[in-house]
């Protein structure tokens, strides 16, 4: 603010003193200047005389009008200005030569120091001419002049005298207009600005104190009070309002900031879930675990191969656990690399539903797989099966009565669409979005998975997002959901 305030000042400072004399000048030529096209304009008119007496006189400058041949044949304004009077006819002459050959226009500052003396027939060296003598020799004229120099001489102390000439083609052939006006010191003009401008300058500079204060008070309040909740967002108190009112600039600040609160606050939720769900998962396989173990160490017949099975199967439950958590961290730490190979979708999804033979057998589900052709894929062959796995699990933990789920193949466009499709509860379509997300979960109590870890779908995500291939689910409550995704075919014969 003060910057911008001392910044206005100076400019006035400048222009209103320093370049004030420039300024002047350069306004009064230009005034010369349209004058003398006026003149031109009106030349050789009727009533030119009068029409160029008032103007004259209105515009405070004197007339005259010369011809090549060195003849005033028009004189109009002051006497002390009639400056071509006082030359012969040959200087004239070399006068009009002069400003013809500097192209057409010129003009000049003359000092004057005082108004001419009527009573000498000599001033400064120069001889006045006859007709110029006998003029001033008239008593009215006489008159005139004695009060202009007993009245206004102490004015013309470092008056300048402008006079500006300009040749001009007239239908009797070239004239020259001489235009001669006063230019009136500013010196007095420029004292007064000067200490206009100190008062000026003094009101500004407080006035600009003040408004940077009451503007600093405005905006520093709100940001320091943005601040200070920004701190208490960062000690995880997410419940902290960011006002949205005030600058626009601040109040849109104040909503990304409780944007970011409302985030946070989710995401903390979502990792107290984890934590809560991963523990369950955990304290479940490990507790049949410890319980089968103790029964067989303490009842007498219990060392059965079954209850061998149970600890061996909740075992491999838990290191699957593991082996899932790593894979996420690893997949969205961006650190899993893929191993890219031509292979067989259709053979690897066959190859899979293989080993749910012992479910269907023992459980009654029924798992059908329908294709319309062999398609082949560019994939890493490890990550594609535990995309396959865990789809066909997701389907399997949640559908209907019928304990059926159903694989669908079809080829379309150079691209393989797999679609998983079971017969449960379905899901809310809100739900939708975040179906992909580590343990996110419709039913209020968590469940845990028939088979799999419960963190199936979030690594479906990841692989497929590595594989550049499109996916998504379709669900209604009470028609089952459908999960689906499309990768770009390899034809048989193209070289990989």
């Amino acid at each position: 603010m003060l910057g911008f305030v001392g910044a206005v000042l100076i400019l006035l400072w400048l222009f209103q003193v320093s370049f004030l004399d420039s300024f002047y000048r350069r306004i009064k030529i230009k005034e010369m200047h349209e004058s003398a096209k006026i003149i031109s304009q009106n030349y050789g008119s009727e009533g030119f005389a009068e029409k160029i007496s008032s103007y004259s006189y209105d515009k405070g400058m004197s007339v005259e009008i010369i011809t090549d041949d060195g003849q005033i044949i028009f004189s109009e304004g002051d006497l002390h200005n009639f400056t071509m009077q006082r030359y012969t006819v040959q200087e004239r002459i070399n006068e009009f030569e002069r400003v013809k050959a500097a192209g057409g226009t010129d003009q000049s500052f003359q000092d004057i120091r005082k108004p001419i003396n009527p009573f000498d027939t000599e001033q400064n060296g120069v001889q006045l001419t006859e007709d110029f003598q006998k003029d001033i020799t008239n008593e009215t004229t006489q008159n005139h002049i004695e009060d202009n120099f007993d009245h206004r001489g102490s004015e013309y102390n470092d008056v300048k005298n402008l006079v500006y000439s300009e040749i001009v083609q007239t239908a009797d052939g070239e004239i020259m207009i001489m235009l001669n006006t006063l230019l009136t010191p500013i010196g007095s003009t420029t004292e007064i600005l000067k200490v206009e401008l100190s008062y000026i300058t003094l009101i500004l500079m407080a006035f600009s104190v003040i408004l940077a204060y009451v503007i600093f008070r405005q905006i520093s309040k709100p940001i320091i009070k943005t601040n200070d909740n920004a701190k208490e967002l960062a000690n995880a108190n997410y419940d902290v309002q960011f006002a949205q009112d005030g600058y626009k600039e601040i109040a849109q600040l104040n909503e990304t900031l409780s944007y970011a609160a409302q985030e946070l606050s989710k995401t903390e939720k979502l990792q107290r879930e984890l934590l809560s769900n991963i523990s369950h998962d955990l304290r479940t396989p490990l507790t049949l675990i410890t319980g089968y173990a103790e029964v067989m160490r303490d009842i007498p017949g219990e060392n059965t191969p079954e209850n061998v099975q149970v600890i061996i199967d909740e075992g491999r439950r838990l290191s699957d656990l593991v082996t899932d958590i790593l894979d996420i961290s690893k997949l969205q730490a961006a650190v899993s690399e893929l191993d890219l190979y031509k292979i067989s979708l259709t053979k690897k999804i066959e190859s899979v539903l293989t080993r749910y033979n012992k479910l269907k057998e023992q459980d009654g589900y029924i798992i059908e797989f329908i294709k319309d052709e062999e398609a082949f894929v560019m994939a890493d062959e490890i990550k594609l099966l535990q995309v396959l796995y865990n789809l066909i699990n997701n389907a399997i933990n949640y559908t209907g009565a019928d304990k059926k789920v159903i694989i669908k193949q079809t080829v379309e466009n150079n691209h393989v669409k797999i679609e998983i499709i079971d017969t449960g509860e379905g899901i809310e379509k809100e739900n939708i979005p975040f179906i992909w997300d580590r343990y996110f979960k419709v039913e209020k109590n968590h469940k845990r998975a028939k088979v799999g870890t419960g963190l199936g779908l979030s690594i479906v995500k990841n692989i497929l997002e590595l594989h550049n291939a499109t996916f998504g689910v379709e669900s209604e409550v009470g028609m089952g959901s459908c999960f689906w995704f499309e990768m770009e075919i390899i034809k048989d014969n193209k070289k990989i």
